[in-house]
This record gives C-alpha cells, structure tokens and sequence, in this order.
C-alpha cells in the first residue's frame, strides 16, 4: 500500500471511530482495500456502505461487482436489480444511459441472464 493511500486509509478508519454511519468513509475504505487486493474487507466495506445509505449507487455497483468474483451471480443480481430500481428507463431501456457508470454492470446483467 503506498502511502497516500495508508494516509487516507487512517483518515477515513479515524471518521469512523467518531461516526461509524458514514456510508462514505466505507466506500472510500473498500476502494483502498479493493486496490489492494484485500477483496473480503472491501466487500464488507461496501456491504455497510450500503446498508447505512440504501441509495448510494456507486457503493452498491461496486458490492455487486465483488459478488460476482466471488462467485455469488444471485446476491449480485440482486444488488444489480436495487440500482436499476433507481433508475428509471431511458428511452424504453432498464438500463442506465451510457455515460452512467452502472451501465457496464447492466450490461452485465444481461449476460448473466443469458447464460
């Protein structure tokens, strides 16, 4: 890990001890880990993201994601089918517009359900 990242590591591990809710501080920790190749604890991080703040899309996208490496294709789905509940359809499509960041992952879900 280098050190900037040890650095904001201990920041956002520092934000949690005084509010352990803070969605935020969990997402950015598992993106640490995640970068790290610390897999299990970034998604644990992303889990609570999710858990304090339902509707944080990024986080969510992110868990998904991990469930898939993991080899979990249900839980992903199903976190997959919470952030497209968010999104209204655009021009017919579930799915969000291309710039959205979630739509690689819906992508994703459609492969997944044609397999």
């Amino acid at each position: 890990m280098l050190g900037n990242e040890r650095a904001g590591q201990a920041q956002f591990e520092e934000a949690l001890r005084v509010s352990p809710d803070y969605a935020e501080a969990h997402y950015s920790l598992g993106l640490i880990l995640e970068g790290s190749g610390r897999f299990e604890e970034a998604l644990h991080r992303f889990s609570t993201a999710v858990r304090h703040a339902p509707s944080y899309v990024e986080a969510r996208v992110r868990l998904a994601r991990l469930l898939r490496r993991f080899g979990r294709p249900n839980e992903a789905l199903a976190e997959y089918d919470r952030v497209l509940a968010g999104h209204p359809p655009v021009n017919g499509s579930p799915c969000p517009p291309p710039q959205d960041p979630t739509a690689l992952d819906c992508i994703a879900i459609i492969r997944l359900c044609s397999i």
